[in-house]
């Protein structure tokens, strides 16, 4: 899955170079027993090399469930204008 246009991701931007992306989240708790969960993308390059960029780090009121991370993604897939597609 190759990509041929720049991606910009944060304030980093990407050339053609890109193998794969995914989106990842992950959902902890601090030693504080703050929830948080952690919203980030890994990029593999054509050179195998691995670059990770955290898009946000959200505090939650709770632990959650996998319904509500969906929802909190979907939040901050509108405020970042980001498109998406259903498999």
């Amino acid at each position: 899955m190759s990509s041929s246009k720049k991606i910009q991701i944060g304030t980093y931007k990407y050339q053609n170079n890109i193998s794969l992306q995914t989106l990842n989240l992950d959902e902890s708790t601090d030693v504080f027993g703050t929830s948080q969960m952690a919203v980030f993308v890994r990029m593999v390059f054509n050179d195998f090399t691995v670059k990770k960029n955290l898009l946000r780090l959200i505090p939650l009121k709770e632990q959650t469930t996998g319904r509500t991370c969906f929802l909190l993604l979907k939040i901050i897939f509108l405020l970042r204008k980001f498109q998406y597609r259903k498999w």
